[in-house]
């Protein structure tokens, strides 16, 4: 089963998704601290982010989980998006997709969830392959130079 971390500091809204979403195991984290301590133990297959939290606010909030858990596809899902900040910025900084609260239905947020897994598996297949190639490049570089080709 998929697991979810819900990083969220309003209950309601945790409690809310999470029983729209049977077929995927929810935990919930009310801080970026408690996120990041839960990070360490237990294994997610993608973050749904609050960018705005008691103990983090805005693009910090992403900045910081991108820096410590950057395998994970992260969800930004907040109600601030296009007002302090917006989608691209977010998505430069390394989520996968934006959601603003209260813009999508849960069927809608499921699919963002999926194809956000998706893409960035995509993208790591995609940066394992570059550096396969590199590494081909450079031995192929190599064994040129000692066979005397130019």
């Amino acid at each position: 089963m998929t697991v979810i971390l819900m990083v969220e500091d309003d209950f309601d809204i945790f409690q809310t998704t999470k029983l729209g979403m049977p077929e995927y195991t929810v935990l919930h984290a009310e801080s970026l601290t408690r996120a990041l301590s839960m990070l360490k133990t237990v294994k997610v297959d993608a973050l749904l982010l609050d960018l705005n939290l008691p103990d983090s606010h805005g693009t910090h909030t992403m900045e910081i989980m991108q820096a410590e858990h950057p395998e994970i596809p992260s969800i930004v899902y907040s109600g601030y998006v296009n007002g302090e900040f917006t989608e691209i910025e977010i998505i430069r900084l390394g989520a996968q997709s934006v959601v603003r609260k209260g813009h999508l239905d849960i069927e809608s947020l499921k699919w963002e969830i999926h194809t956000s897994i998706i893409r960035h598996e995509v993208r790591g297949e995609w940066t394992r392959f570059e550096q396969l190639k590199a590494n081909l490049d450079d031995s192929m570089a190599t064994l040129k130079k000692e066979i005397g080709v130019p």
